[in-house]
């Protein structure tokens, strides 16, 4: 007490994980490099001295923890024993900001989100700020949102071993909390010698390992009224020396999932998904009953006439979860006392997800066959088995070279086409594997070098025999679900890290980590099943087989065969497909000229159709921290990492003749517009009109990219005393660029059209992308106080971070979800975590957690390598709207209207041809934007709210994923035996709008009129100048148009979602010393409330989030595609559409009813 340094002092440490011991050095200092992260009991004691005892010090992994004790003579004072919750905020010497989750609190806040993650660390993640998820989620991945980051920007690891893959970045598995000792959850200050590196945070499970004694626990479990079934075994014990120790875990459960209320949401079909058009009764006979009906439109939207799926088609039906797990450790003693440690760590996780897709989910065979006209079917191809990239004659016969494809997974000995199985569900399988193997010698007690070595596969299985017929034109190509009909990634991951940790002096420990890991991966996204019929089963075109690079193609008709573009569309080029050669009536003459020569098939497809990816990723980094204190109150981290991504891409067959067919046919049919860098449809036979230049599409193959990120770190705290602390950090930090992004393939021949349409207009020529690590600036300040004489803690930590190169996706392929990334955005989020903590779970008397969490975000988009921005499409359509209004027709010049499809020429009146006429004569239709007001453009400097997928088109995005205010509280109650313990969760602020929301009529497309007047026609709000109405039903096409109800191109984030409200409880009773019955009362109180008032909104508590309506982009909002007095549905007449759940971008988050789930734990 006198603060003299107390030397050859014993120090022991002991917790239900290690136990150690160790004396002070000549300056009283002690130090235990390395502890297993447990809660643990230190006690000092020398002769002459009292002993000195504290509890409650938490070691968390990859963190340093400091202990002051202080002691005094013994005839001072007797003895002395100072105790401190396990939750206690204060953590001097901890310079990272993490915030650990300890078994019994994950237990206590199992519930939170709904009961969708009882078995999973996601509750724990929950529970602390900082970290915010959406509620009512289920199952795998589910999004996790740290400072404002996205959910793919969040690292994990398992027991030290990084699980996010390569391929696209998302953890493999559910991360169960089966043999879960410690959840660590990074918001930042991620220490530099971490394995799973995140741009806004990463997350850490800590497995257990086996104690001395010995225990086993066996649990089951039940629920209703939605069926819930667990079961779980697990044992760990060690030998006394704990030279051994063990724990094996087993387990598993299977979980059905209702939505919104115990009747699975039925009432609310008006809000789910499109099935199928509905004819309408009078047969599109140009009654005024035809107008309520879209069929009868000839662009194909209008106000109604839709056939809805019930609310939950689509979603999650049921998960079944199995888990194993076995942690062994053997202590290798060594003749100085110390020993060294092996660890051998097994992990097996496998999910099995099902979807509300059946034909028994649309209400039966008969449903099905109302809304469709036939039976739901297997969707089944055919595939050519013959040699491709040759020509042959017209003769050719390819009779023995077709054969059938059955969809995957599916019985074969039928016929093709077979009704599905009225029970058949959509599903998705999800496993990883895990299997680590670490030694760590242990150098004196200051000292010690880990090696460890693992291998990770992981694999995302999906398999859709209903997404696949409702991806047909029988299935009415317009609704999906969860699952795609044949997608599979399978990853494997090798990895070697060593680390080295030395005490070299009181003041200063060093930390040197290298690792590298490399990983073999394969994504299919196949549509191989769609080849039946349509453009995907043509295999061969007709071509002058002495001109095959020419990129011209053939169409016969009329006796001659004429050269155009070999597109896929049929009424350019004459294609050879599985039914076309069949009908003897399709064959082309023998002698039939192409050009000079005879004309012959080239054998360009043989059928197989998907995206795909082989990318190689091999990732090194390497890092030096030097934890320095200078004294007693004062600790400064120094560390610098740098990370190396190479990226090996696969080979894509440039000299396969029939790849280099398509790639020359590409450059030929295709000029580039100069304006916004897209490919143009041309003659082959002509020059590229003024304005555009040749395209130079090619195939590069076995592309390679190596990026280096230096990160410096610094951070430090300061010990007030031993109840306030202050921490800081600041830090460089990168997410690596998926391999999934580094390069595009197909399996069919003709990769060109893949890569053209959906890439060139961004500057990418080659299968190869230059997509960039992501990186971020993170800096953060925490307040830590415990207050005197109490249980009370709290932690309150202001932070920035700002990255750059954010990656920003956008759709490929709208209606399928396909999406892809660009390197365009730099983020900035800005806010405030707080945690309030009372006493502990586990000990009688009242505990609390609060945890409070705002965050500001909002992100600035950069120029693309063409110059062009991701919001100059948007800025297109709003010059294109403009052009048709009087305004522009007298300012062409104006940024406003420079490069409309009307500039210059758009007038009051179009005749029912389409063409402009300032003269307005007899007969012509008003222009319905002529009187509207100019539209202002988007400013692509400016600054907007994030959004994971970002708007686009009319259909494609609309929510933010940014979650500004969000709380938890859980309060527990114990009394003995009896333990209370109910929970609140509060999120509100999160913002939706889409510039583009809703589609108008285009005049130049020409429309029909209708008889009466303009005046007091809706669709005309600023009316008219002359002209008649027009017949919707007859324009042949639309252009995006402003929100009819807001009169403007809506602004990204204009609108404020509802808040979410929930209240779970968990109430425990220890029955006897062996046996412990838990209740859980998930969804207490649901409900959602608040958010803007506008006319698509509604006052129903079960409607949580707004966004594009539930269509997939397959049925867009109209804004006049109608005409006066036609019946609107929901989900053509408002622009956003209602969810009864939160905004998810990743996930499901629909509202679940109320369930109880029993549980007895018996130890053994």
């Amino acid at each position: 007490t006198t603060g003299a340094p107390v030397a050859d002092a014993r120090v022991t440490v002991v917790s239900p994980s290690q136990n150690g011991s160790t004396r002070t050095d000549g300056s009283g200092h002690f130090v235990f490099v390395s502890l297993a992260p447990d809660t643990y009991t230190v006690t000092v004691e020398k002769a002459g001295y009292t002993l000195a005892s504290q509890s409650g010090i938490v070691v968390v992994a990859d963190a340093q923890a400091v202990a002051s004790m202080k002691l005094a003579k013994t005839l001072q004072q007797i003895g002395g024993t100072t105790a401190r919750s396990a939750s206690n905020l204060v953590h001097a010497g901890t310079t990272a900001d993490v915030y650990s989750v300890n078994a019994a609190t994950q237990d206590k806040v199992s519930s939170l989100g709904g009961g969708g993650g009882l078995n999973s660390a996601y509750a724990g993640i929950a529970s602390v700020p900082g970290a915010v998820l959406p509620m009512n989620q289920t199952g795998y991945n589910q999004t996790v949102s740290i400072r404002g980051g996205n959910y793919n920007q969040v690292g994990f690891e398992f027991d030290g071993v990084p699980v996010n893959r390569a391929f696209d970045n998302a953890p493999s598995a559910a991360l169960s909390s089966l043999g879960q000792q410690e959840l660590q959850v990074y918001t930042g200050a991620t220490p530099a010698n971490s394995e799973g590196q995140g741009l806004s945070g990463y997350i850490n499970q800590v497995i257990k390992t086996g104690t001395y004694p010995a225990s086993e626990t066996l649990t089951g479990s039940i629920g209703g009224p939605t069926y819930y079934h667990k079961a779980t075994a697990e044992a760990g014990g060690a030998n006394r020396a704990r030279t051994f120790s063990y724990y094996v875990g087993v387990g598993g459960y299977d979980q059905q999932f209702r939505y919104v209320d115990d009747n699975n949401a039925v009432g609310y079909s008006r809000y789910g998904q499109v099935l199928n058009y509905v004819a309408s009764p009078t047969g599109c006979t140009g009654t005024a009953t035809d107008n309520n009906y879209s069929a009868c439109y000839a662009n194909g939207f209008g106000p109604g006439g839709y056939a809805m799926a019930p609310y939950n088609f689509g979603y999650q039906s049921g998960i079944q979860s199995r888990d194993a797990l076995v942690n062994l450790h053997i202590g290798l003693p060594q003749k100085n006392g110390n020993r060294d440690d092996v660890q051998l760590l097994w992990d097996s996780q496998l999910l099995h997800n099902t979807f509300y897709s059946s034909v028994n989910d649309l209400g039966g065979p008969a449903a099905v066959i109302n809304v469709f006209g036939v039976p739901a079917t297997w969707t089944d191809g055919f595939l050519y088995h013959g040699a491709l990239g040759q020509t042959v004659p017209l003769t050719f016969d390819f009779a023995n070279q077709i054969g059938p494809y059955f969809f995957p997974s599916s019985p074969t000995g039928r016929l093709p086409g077979s009704p599905l199985p009225v029970d058949a569900r959509d599903s998705q399988w999800n496993g990883q594997s895990i299997f680590k193997l670490q030694y760590q010698k242990n150098i004196g007690s200051n000292a010690y070098l880990r090696l460890y070595g693992y291998t990770y596969y992981s694999e995302n299985i999906q398999n859709g025999p209903m997404s696949a017929f409702l991806s047909t034109g029988a299935g009415g190509n317009l609704a999906q679900t969860s699952a795609s009909r044949d997608y599979t990634v399978g990853a494997h991951t090798r990895g070697v890290a060593l680390a080295f940790s030395d005490q070299l002096t009181p003041k200063n420990l060093l930390n040197v980590a290298a690792n590298v890991t490399g990983a073999t991966s394969t994504r299919s996204n196949a549509t191989t099943m769609l080849d039946g019929s349509g453009s995907g089963s043509r295999f061969a075109v007709l071509v002058d087989p002495n001109n095959l690079m020419s990129g011209i193609c053939y169409k016969y008709a009329a006796g001659a065969a004429t050269p155009t573009t070999c597109t896929v569309n049929a009424s350019k080029s004459s294609l050879a497909t599985w039914l076309s050669l069949s009908n003897p009536t399709n064959a082309v003459p023998a002698g039939t000229l192409c050009g000079p020569d005879p004309c012959q098939y080239f054998l360009a497809e043989n059928g197989m159709r998907a995206s795909y990816n082989a990318v190689s990723p091999t990732f090194s980094a390497l890092s030096v921290t030097d934890e320095w204190r200078p004294n007693d109150k004062l600790l400064l981290s120094f560390g610098v990492r740098n990370d190396q991504f190479r990226f090996n891409d696969a080979d894509t067959r440039p000299g396969d003749p029939a790849r280099q067919f398509w790639f020359a046919a590409f450059n030929h049919d295709f000029c580039i517009s100069n304006a916004t860098g897209a490919p143009v449809a041309n003659n082959p036979t002509t020059a590229c009109p003024a304005g555009t230049t040749v395209p130079n599409l090619q195939n590069v193959s076995r592309q390679s990219n190596t990026y280096n990120v230096f990160q410096p770190r610094l951070s430090g705290t300061y010990t007030f005393d031993p109840d306030t602390v202050a921490r800081f950090s600041y830090g460089k930090y990168v997410e690596p660029p998926t391999s999934a992004e580094q390069q595009f393939d197909t399996q069919q021949e003709n990769l060109a059209a893949y890569l053209g349409t959906n890439f060139y207009h961004f500057g990418f020529t080659t299968p190869g992308h230059d997509i960039r690590p992501s990186i971020s600036d993170n800096y953060d300040f925490s307040i830590e106080h415990h207050f005197k004489n109490s249980d009370w803690s709290m932690k309150l930590t202001p932070f920035y971070r700002r990255t750059k190169d954010q990656t920003q996706s956008f759709y490929l392929d709208q209606q399928s979800g396909f999406t892809a990334y660009l390197n365009v955005g730099s983020q900035t989020s800005k806010g405030v975590e707080f945690q309030l903590n009372k006493g502990d779970f586990s000990r009688n008397g009242l505990a609390a957690l609060l945890a409070l969490t705002y965050t500001d975000s909002n992100i600035v988009y950069n120029r693309l390598s063409n110059g062009t921005t991701i919001v100059s499409q948007m800025n297109q359509d709003i010059v294109n709207y403009n052009s048709y209004t009087s305004y522009c027709a007298s300012h062409a010049t104006d940024k406003k209207c420079a490069g409309g499809s009307q500039t210059g020429s758009a007038a009051p009146c179009y005749d029912t041809s389409g063409n402009p006429d300032p003269g307005c004569a007899a007969g012509d239709i008003a222009n319905p934007y002529w009187n509207a007001p100019v539209q202002g453009l988007l400013d692509p400097t400016a600054r907007y709210a994030p959004y994971d997928l970002f708007p686009g088109p009319v259909g494609g995005a609309a929510d933010s994923f940014a979650v500004p205010y969000a709380a938890v509280l859980v309060l527990n109650y114990k009394h003995d035996k009896l333990a209370i313990t109910p929970n609140f969760q509060f999120q509100g602020g999160g913002r939706y709008g889409s510039p583009e929301s809703m589609i108008g009529v285009d005049p130049a497309s020409g429309c029909a009129a209708l008889t009466g007047s303009t005046t007091n026609d809706p669709r005309y709000p600023y009316g008219a100048s002359a002209g008649l109405p027009y017949d919707a039903t007859t324009c042949a096409g639309t252009i995006p148009v402003p929100n009819r109800f807001t009169n403007r191109f809506d602004g990204i984030g204009a609108f404020v979602n509802p808040a979410q409200f929930m209240a779970n409880l968990q109430v425990s009773y220890q029955v006897s010393r062996k046996v412990t019955l838990v209740a859980t009362f998930a969804n207490l109180v649901n409900t959602c409330f608040g958010g803007t008032k506008a006319a698509w909104t509604y006052n129903d508590h079960n409607v949580c989030s707004y966004g594009v309506n539930n269509t997939q982009g397959g049925i867009l909002p109209v804004a006049n595609v109608y005409n006066p007095g036609s019946a609107f549905q929901p989900v053509a007449e408002f622009p956003y559409g209602a969810y009864l759940g939160a905004y998810n971008d990743a996930e499901n988050s629909t509202k679940m009813p109320f369930n109880v789930f029993v549980e007895a734990r018996i130890k053994m």
